[in-house]
């Protein structure tokens, strides 16, 4: 029983650490819709960029 705690403990840990990105050059320090306030966030919702429009129906 102890045994398959630790075995649980240490996947998911392997699992977090999987999951922690390292690389900067993936990082979404160079897109220019960085978010610093609300009025920011609030304008992307009225104004999408063009990656979360809506597609038209016939394309």
């Amino acid at each position: 029983m102890i045994f398959y705690k630790l075995v649980l403990i240490n996947l998911s840990l392997f699992i977090l650490f999987l999951g922690c990105n390292t690389d900067k050059s993936t990082s979404n320090t160079d897109n220019k819709n960085n978010i610093n306030s609300l009025e920011d966030l609030s304008s992307l919702f009225k104004n999408p960029p063009n990656q979360y429009r809506s597609v038209p129906f016939w394309v």
